[in-house]
């Protein structure tokens, strides 16, 4: 189960390859996005944590690997879920084309962990 720590940053590193092969797959103009959802029948308006980059055509994006970073100011706002409410989240890759391709690259349940340190002001 991923955990993840309300108010941390979240760094997510993805690398794609071909499932025969294991070659690596260009990914550049591709859009990855990670979302958090309270029950997987929650809109996509109404996730919890919602983000995407696009990856740009470099060495990185050419080798099948790519980040995507979420700061903190993201998931400070995050609830806390109880030990047996989960939430689900799950990594999407989409290429754009006429029609859209969507890959769902890994998916589960997450537990949102509440931080101890607060800032002052918060």
């Amino acid at each position: 189960m991923l955990k993840l720590i309300r108010g941390d940053t979240l760094f997510l590193d993805i690398r794609v390859s071909d499932e025969e092969s294991g070659d690596p797959v260009d990914i550049s103009g591709k859009q990855l996005t990670f979302s958090v959802k309270t029950s997987i029948d929650d809109a996509d308006d109404a996730a919890m944590l919602s983000e995407s980059v696009t990856f740009p055509a470099d060495s990185e994006s050419l080798s099948g690997r790519g980040s995507l970073v979420i700061g903190s100011d993201k998931t400070y706002d995050l609830i806390p879920t109880g030990d047996g409410d989960p939430a689900y989240y799950d990594y999407e890759l989409r290429t754009f084309g006429t029609p859209d391709v969507v890959e769902t690259l890994e998916y589960g349940r997450c537990k949102i962990i509440g931080d101890v340190t607060r800032g002052a002001d918060e």
